[in-house]
């Protein structure tokens, strides 16, 4: 594909890794808090414990910025190359090779360490028997079968079938294929002339809509980043730079909506406080990716935020399993009262499954790159 890309400054590139990596964070480290610990309302909480629970509790937050920073970094690529043959199978393959790369190894990993975790640890008062419960886990109810795995495989959880085991945030992995399969389409829809082709694509945006109980509002928060890198595109260049006080500025929106969301039970309801977050998150992006040319990250600042943007999908797609099996070992149904001691040990446990995420991610989209060229070459 022949790319028009501008390419985004060096700390903006930098800045981006970073949310990337602070929002896998903030997904895996909330599970590893709302599997280990009892909920805020049970516990005796002192100020360090509340800055805990309250950083801990973004998991959900941090989903819509994965939205949206997708839909600026993927739907934008697609924007931005010319229109040639081969151009969608090109997008099809690199989208394709990122998921599987490490959804694959991610679903095998989830039978295995669920296997291990119940053969050990029993069902009775675990994870595994669905007996652990929370405000911020739910019911989890692990169910595996050939026809769940190969789902799995296929996107369709969890609107035709459950997710794989104990690894339930792979809710959002199907969305967000189905977003890679249904922006496509509406491009084809809005630039192709001929009956045939629009109709030809049209299932793969009714499909989802069906599917997926909530397709139609995330897909437009992953639009909204869309939208980011459309109009980045379009600055002129003598407009891109903009002052660093409206680069501070424009992220207090974002921050104040993030934290109503995250205070205030009322904003929890509905569609809107996700909408809302999104919006203010891809105003946010909008002036960053114009920020100014000369300011820079300190270069080990910027290979550690390159470094952990490197790993967050795989971090995003084995940690539950993970967490599952560290629960049933450390608590099992008797979650854990904060305590100096005990977030001692969940931070031991919580470095021995990052470690793991990251030696695996070598392994995995570590090796996206090489993996397509090869498929390239095949097809």
């Amino acid at each position: 594909m022949v790319s028009t890309e501008r390419r985004l400054t060096p700390f903006a590139s930098s800045a981006l890794d970073g949310i990337r990596g602070a929002a896998a964070l903030a997904v895996y480290l909330g599970h590893l808090r709302a599997s280990l610990f009892v909920d805020a309302q049970e516990a005796h909480l002192g100020i360090v414990g509340k800055m805990i629970y309250y950083a801990t509790g973004l998991g959900h937050q941090a989903v819509v910025v994965f939205f949206v920073l997708s839909g600026f970094l993927v739907g934008g690529s697609l924007l931005r190359t010319e229109p040639e043959p081969g151009r969608w199978r090109a997008y099809a393959l690199a989208r394709a090779t990122r998921l599987y790369v490490v959804l694959l190894p991610a679903l095998v990993l989830t039978l295995i360490i669920d296997y291990l975790g119940e053969v050990t640890f029993g069902k009775a008062g675990t994870i595994y028997g669905g007996e652990l419960h929370g405000a911020a886990l739910g019911s989890l109810q692990p169910a595996t079968s050939t026809t769940i795995f190969f789902g799995n495989l296929l996107f369709l959880q969890p609107g035709l079938v459950p997710f794989l085991g104990t690894n339930s945030p792979l809710w959002s992995l199907s969305y967000e294929a189905w977003f890679y399969a249904a922006f496509p389409a509406l491009c084809i829809i809005w630039q192709e002339k001929g009956w045939l082709h629009r109709a030809s694509v049209l299932g793969l945006i009714i499909f989802p809509s069906f599917v997926f109980s909530q397709f139609g509002m995330y897909f437009s928060i992953w639009l909204f980043g869309v939208a980011v890198a459309w109009l980045h595109q379009r600055r002129r260049r003598q407009q891109i730079q903009l002052r660093r006080p409206l680069l501070v500025g424009a992220w207090l929106p974002f921050l104040f909506s993030l934290h109503a969301s995250r205070v205030h039970a009322r904003w929890i309801e509905g569609w809107y406080p996700d909408v809302v977050l999104g919006l203010t998150f891809a105003a946010g992006v909008f002036v960053l990716v114009g920020a100014p040319s000369d300011l820079q990250a300190r270069p080990r600042f910027a290979r550690a935020l390159h470094g952990l943007a490197a790993m967050s999908f795989t971090l995003y797609c084995i940690h539950f399993p993970c967490v599952a099996l560290a629960q049933a070992w450390l608590v099992r149904s008797h979650r854990m009262i904060p305590t100096p001691g005990t977030f001692g040990k969940a931070a031991l446990v919580a470095s021995g499954i990052f470690a793991f995420a990251y030696l695996l991610a070598r392994f995995t989209e570590g090796n996206t790159e090489r993996v397509k060229r090869r498929l390239a070459q095949l097809f």
